[in-house]
């Protein structure tokens, strides 16, 4: 198992959440 992958696909939510919050 790879951190790696884990911490990029948080990292990816998290901005995705981000973006959805700020264009609303």
């Amino acid at each position: 198992m790879r951190r790696d992958k884990i911490y990029i696909q948080l990292h990816l939510i998290k901005g995705l959440k981000d973006a959805g919050r700020r264009h609303a």
